[in-house]
C-alpha cells in the first residue's frame, strides 16, 4: 500500500468516527425526548437507518425482526423509531467493524 492510500484509509476513519459521534449524539437526544416513544418513521427513512435498500425493511418486516404498522389512508408502513434504533443496536454489529 503507498503512503497515499495509507492516508486516504485514516481521512475514512476520521470522517467514519466523527459521523459515529454524531449518530451517538442524535440518538441519545432522541432517547431523552418523549418523541422518541411516540414517533414513527416509513421504510425508506428505516432503510437509511439501517443503511439496506426498502425491500430489505419489509423484508425484516414479514420475518418479523422489525413490526411495522400500515397507514390505511396511503398503504405506507411504519416503523417505531425507538424499535429501529434498538434493532440496529442488537443486530447491525458491522457499524463496529470500522474502528
Amino acid at each position: 500500500m503507498t503512503e497515499q492510500q495509507v492516508d486516504q484509509i485514516e481521512e475514512l476513519k476520521q470522517i467514519i468516527a466523527k459521523q459515529r459521534a454524531t449518530i451517538e449524539l442524535l440518538e441519545s437526544e432522541i432517547e431523552r425526548g418523549k418523541i422518541y416513544d411516540y414517533n414513527y418513521i416509513n421504510t425508506e427513512q428505516t432503510a437509511k437507518l439501517l443503511d439496506v435498500k426498502p425491500r430489505t425493511v419489509r423484508a425484516y418486516n414479514q420475518q418479523g425482526l422489525i413490526t411495522g404498522k400500515k397507514r390505511k389512508k396511503e398503504g405506507r408502513l411504519l416503523f417505531p423509531l425507538k424499535e429501529i434504533l434498538n434493532f440496529r443496536k442488537e443486530h447491525l454489529k458491522h457499524w463496529a467493524c470500522f474502528d
